[in-house]
């Protein structure tokens, strides 16, 4: 069986070279200097920390469920880069894993990270200018995916919109009718007085006959 890995290594030392003459060849070996290694890992697995608990701490703290949200999924972020650093730290200094029983318990043991495997928004959809709902259709399923529930009337307990707006930017000149695409998206609270994520995107000109020029030559 072959087995590969790809894994950067520190504190790297190597021994003296040795020269052995039958073969005319220099061998050195190297290694790892375990208590250094874990002293270049551990200040990075205290700031990961720091930056997880103020992240869980941003999430209790939300004043909207889109915020909590977004507070969650970088706390999750967090801890998993936290979690692949300190047991690379232990394979050096397995004594380690002792005096962090908490904190990996503490993650593990999370409830608010285990709230994102339900975590659901209801989202009021509003929509312009998309006629046959074409991209409306593949935004909302992008959010679904991302937890929110559409919803296309407004109810009670819905504290989320999303809107989209398509603007043609319909110019006619003489017999051309030119439209300049553009499509905008916001997600914000339902007042509007906060937007958590904004896109907009402006497409390429678009020319053909107008409307009533078309008829024309279609006679």
């Amino acid at each position: 069986v072959d087995s590969v890995s790809d894994m950067t290594l520190t504190a790297v030392e190597y021994t003296l070279p040795y020269y052995k003459r039958k073969k005319k060849t220099y061998y050195v070996v190297a290694y790892i200097n375990r208590e250094l290694a874990w002293q270049n890992i551990e200040p990075k697995i205290i700031q990961l920390r720091t930056k997880y608990d103020s992240f869980i701490e941003l999430a209790k703290n939300a004043e909207h469920p889109f915020l909590e949200y977004k507070y969650l999924i970088k706390a999750k972020a967090l801890s998993e880069e936290l979690m692949s650093l300190f047991y690379t730290g232990v394979l050096f200094d397995s004594s380690k894993k002792k005096a962090y029983k908490d904190l990996i318990s503490e993650i593990s043991q999370s409830q608010e990270l285990e709230m994102l495997n339900s975590f659901r928004i209801p989202l009021y959809v509003t929509t312009n200018g998309d006629y046959e709902n074409l991209i409306t259709a593949k935004v909302i399923e992008a959010f679904k995916e991302l937890g929110f529930i559409p919803h296309e009337e407004l109810k009670g307990n819905i504290r989320t919109i999303l809107k989209i707006e398509i603007n043609s930017n319909e110019k006619i000149s003489d017999e051309i009718c030119s439209v300049y695409p553009e499509t905008s998206i916001y997600l914000s609270n339902i007042d509007e007085t906060k937007v958590f994520y904004s896109y907009q995107k402006s497409w390429g000109k678009t020319s053909n006959f107008s409307l009533a020029q078309a008829k024309k030559k279609n006679k």
